[in-house]
């Protein structure tokens, strides 16, 4: 057995992962096996016990009442020798408690007439109880999740996985999930299933072998990227980093990429993606440029913002604008404003629509200052940053009252009733009332009393109840005048309080 794993390994996984299986095995081809037994049926290799297997060596599939009326099995699902010194009775207790309970869950799985969401359910409760218990669940149990995971129907495998999963540290499971993903090499169901509890259980010996699986074109490459991403460390996250070099397929480089925005953070990492920009490979400097934007830093801004000077390729320059305004920083707002005023057709479009991203109150501050040299979606945009903003300036606000709510564009005008109530003062109360009382559209109405209902002062209130005549529909009208009456006797109760 052991000399089989090993070639095996080899062939498909490289030297590499020889060694580890040979540390998670210690040596010897024992510990947790996949199939619990041979096809006679007979007891697994754990020494603990017997596997609940057919005479095919598969899981035995329970009846609905068996899964209510379980037995216990013959092994212990407790490690014998697990109690210490210093365990309390009460402690005893509750493990013995939890024991029992796992052998209900791993029957109550099996039971055919569960739906998905309640299979899941018990999953997830098997997840808790075996994390309880930690290094003490049996491999007995170990074992039968394993042999479950091997020949349970597709639909099941996921929730199996992610039990498994919960194994957090057991080398031993991992190194039968190995062996697993060997002798599977076309059960998509069941290798996705594997790489969610390597990925979850924190082996870091994993790593290793994972990585000498890439660039194998084996169609589940995104899925080992994935995985190396749940198991993330610098030193792992650095050889992904390298891999951007060179022909990718699509889904592997994107995987890669994302897994590098959610993981990379630890100190030094984005000076180096900033570092590489100058490379000659294009599809390397798109990826660079997609993790810079992600890290939302305006660090590395300066660099973006240098290679828009001398950038030729169109998606290049895409991500690049994108990521300035990601950025949100003064100067990549300026540099975006310079590109809706003079840049090509192209980039003024990818500039406006990185305006709308930019959350900076000084980098929208400056925005606003341009507001009157812009074109309908610049005007658009500006107005909308403003908008999202928790406290617009008296500058912003004013902006918003003299130009915003006459603007032709209705969005621009909806954007501006909405800074208003933002600001929260009774000085927009009449604005937002002549706002409503010329509205055309249904939008502006409801842009307008939504913004009374945020400045939320009694004036407001009464103001909007006043006005609610605009309003064709009765029950729209109705819905209105309940809210606002809500807050004039809230602020009416309030003042009197003081």
């Amino acid at each position: 057995m052991k000399r089989n794993v090993l070639l095996v390994t080899m062939t498909l996984f490289g030297a590499a992962a020889v060694g580890l299986l040979l540390l998670l095995s210690g040596g010897d081809s024992g510990g947790v096996r996949a199939q619990g037994g041979d096809a006679r049926g007979e007891r697994g290799t754990t020494g603990v016990g017997t596997a609940a297997t057919t005479g095919t060596g598969r899981v035995q599939v329970v009846t609905p009442e068996q899964a209510r009326n379980p037995t216990k099995l013959p092994a212990t699902l407790v490690q014998p020798g697990a109690r210490e010194p210093f365990d309390s009775e009460e402690t005893i207790a509750a493990r013995e408690q939890a024991a029992s309970r796992i052998e209900e869950l791993l029957r109550g799985m099996l039971n055919t007439e569960l739906r998905a969401d309640e299979r899941m359910a018990l999953g997830r409760e098997l997840q808790a109880l075996l994390r309880q218990l930690g290094n003490r669940v049996s491999p007995a149990v170990r074992e039968r999740l394993l042999q479950m995971l091997a020949t349970a129907p597709p639909s099941w495998k996921r929730t199996v996985g992610d039990v498994i999963g919960s194994l957090t540290g057991d080398t031993g499971t991992a190194q039968a999930l190995l062996e697993m993903l060997q002798n599977t090499p076309e059960d998509a169901e069941t290798r996705r299933a594997i790489y969610s509890a390597l990925g979850s259980m924190n082996v870091p010996e994993v790593t290793p072998v994972l990585l000498s699986m890439l660039g194998q074109g084996l169609a589940d490459e995104p899925l080992i990227i994935r995985t190396i991403g749940d198991l993330a460390k610098p030193d792992d996250l650095e050889q992904l980093f390298g891999r951007l070099e060179g022909p990718l397929v699509a889904a592997s480089r994107s995987e890669i990429e994302r897994v590098l925005q959610e993981h990379g953070r630890f100190p030094g990492f984005f000076d180096k993606v900033a570092g590489a920009l100058e490379t000659d490979d294009v599809q390397k400097r798109r990826s660079l440029l997609r993790i810079l934007g992600a890290s939302n830093q305006p660090d590395h801004a300066a660099k973006v913002r240098e290679l828009l000077k001398t950038e030729t390729d169109a998606e290049s320059r895409a991500l690049a604008i994108q990521a300035l305004g990601k950025f949100g920083d003064v100067e990549s707002g300026k540099a975006l404003l310079a590109i809706v005023q003079t840049g090509t057709q192209e980039d003024q479009g990818r500039a406006i629509q990185a305006m709308h991203t930019i959350r900076d109150r000084d980098t929208i501050g400056v925005l606003a200052g341009s507001y009157a040299g812009l074109g309908a979606e610049g005007k658009c945009a500006v107005m909308g940053a403003m908008a999202r903003l928790p406290a617009p300036t008296d500058e912003m606000v004013k902006l918003a009252q003299d130009q915003g709510l006459v603007d032709p564009d209705l969005r621009t005008r909806n954007a501006a009733a909405r800074v208003l109530g933002k600001r929260g003062r009774d000085e927009g109360v009449d604005p937002l009332v002549a706002f409503l009382d010329r509205a055309t559209h249904p939008a502006e109405r409801s842009a307008a009393l939504s913004a009374l209902e945020t400045i939320h002062t009694n004036k407001a209130a009464e103001a909007a109840i006043r006005s609610l005549r605009v309003i064709p529909s009765a029950r729209e009208r109705e819905r209105w005048e309940k809210r606002f009456q809500a807050i004039a006797a809230e602020t009416v109760e309030t003042a009197d309080l003081k």
